[in-house]
Order: C-alpha cells, then structure tokens, then sequence
C-alpha cells in the first residue's frame, strides 16, 4: 500500500498500472518523434530528385532547341548558354601589335624638377617649360610613332628607351647638358644669376664651358634671354 500524491491510499496494483501507462506513453511519444524525422527526410528527398528531375528537363529542352536550330542551318556556329540563344560572329581583329607600354622620363629630365640634389650623369638632358611630353609618351605607345634604331622621334623632339623608361635625347626643347653644366643648373635655379652662385660654382670647380652651357638653359628656361 503507498500513499498518493494527493493523500489517498493507492494500491500496489494501480501503481504499477500508473507506471506502465507512462512508460508507454513515453514510448508512442518517441516513435511519434522518429516518424516526424522520417517524413521530414522522405520530404528532403523527394525535394532533391525534383530538383534533379527540372533539371534533367531543362537540358533536354536546351538540346532540343540546339538541335533544332543546327538542322536548319547546320553551317551556321551557334553557342548557348541557360538563358538564351545567340550566334556569335567575329569579323574583326582589334589587335594593336604597335602599342606600347614605355614608362613617361624620369622627372630628372624636366628643368623645374632640376636642383642641388639631383642626380647629374655624364650626359644629361633637359626639358624646358611647356614642352608637353606626356603627348609625346602617349602618342609612341598608342603606335602613332615607328621605332628607328630603338629610338622614336616625335613632335621634333627624339626619345630613347633604357629600362622600358623612355628619355628625351634631342630636338625642340631639349637641351642635352654634361655632368659639369648640370651640376651648375641646380645652382643657377636655386640662388639665380648672383655672387652666391658664382662662389659656389668656383669652389665646385665648374668649367666656364660648362656654367655658359648651364647658364644658356637658365636664361631660357625663365624667360630672361636677351
């Protein structure tokens, strides 16, 4: 004999009653739960072959409408893609073998760029003012301009190449300068036609050669030749 929940007397018998009712419940409750996942999954499954089947459709209705339309033109190339149909043609060839890729001169080369500090070689050359030589680049590398002997002459002015980097050599606007006049450039820009310049130009031991060269450009170059 046990005592219930509520006070009264239950018997061993009702008890084990009691306990086996749960048990099955508990029971249905789980095979309710594995019959869910079960449909849930013949569900997936016969989503994915549906899936599958439209598919399959589509490529036959791709392969019927290609095959259609070679058999009335079986000549005629034709691509196609999910979506639609199209003859492709190609009756050009846009190929430019002449274009170029030449970087623009290095800014050594452009006489506001010239001082002091920069770096002088043996030959040199300079570029006045209003000289447009982003025209000049643009019209060698888009194939306007023929290469004679590795060199490109353009708008009067010749450009060399060293290193994919194009760099003017001669013509309108351009002064080619050796180490010494170049040197004497960078000093004439910074301190201009004064005592300054011409002290520190003799203690550089600059040739009169070489300062009448730079001199020559200076003058030019800021408008103030005679």
């Amino acid at each position: 004999m046990a005592d219930g929940d509520d006070g009264e007397d239950v018997t061993d018998g009702e008890l084990l009653i009691s306990v086996e009712l749960t048990i099955e419940g508990n029971e249905l409750n789980e095979a309710a739960d594995k019959q869910w996942a079960g449909d849930q999954l013949e569900n997936a499954i016969d989503s994915e072959m549906q899936v599958e089947e439209n598919d399959l459709e589509n490529e036959k209705q791709l392969l019927e409408k290609e095959q259609s339309t070679k058999a009335k033109d079986p000549t005629k190339p034709v691509t196609t893609d999910t979506t639609t149909t199209t003859d492709t043609i190609n009756t050009t060839d846009t190929t430019d073998t002449n274009t170029k890729n030449f970087n623009n001169p290095n800014s050594r080369h452009f006489y506001s760029s010239v001082n002091q500090n920069t770096v002088a070689k043996d030959m040199n050359s300079v570029v006045l003012p209003g000289v447009d030589m982003n025209a000049d680049v643009s019209a060698i590398n888009s194939g306007e301009v023929e290469s004679v002997n590795g060199t490109y002459t353009v708008n009067g002015r010749t450009y060399g190449v060293h290193n994919g980097t194009l760099y003017p050599m001669s013509g309108n606007g351009v002064h080619p300068l050796d180490r010494g006049a170049f040197k004497a450039l960078g000093v004439f820009r910074t301190f201009g036609m004064s005592e300054q310049t011409e002290f520190i130009l003799g203690r550089m031991g600059i040739t009169d050669l070489a300062r009448g060269a730079a001199l020559e450009v200076y003058l030019i170059a800021e408008g103030l030749n005679p």
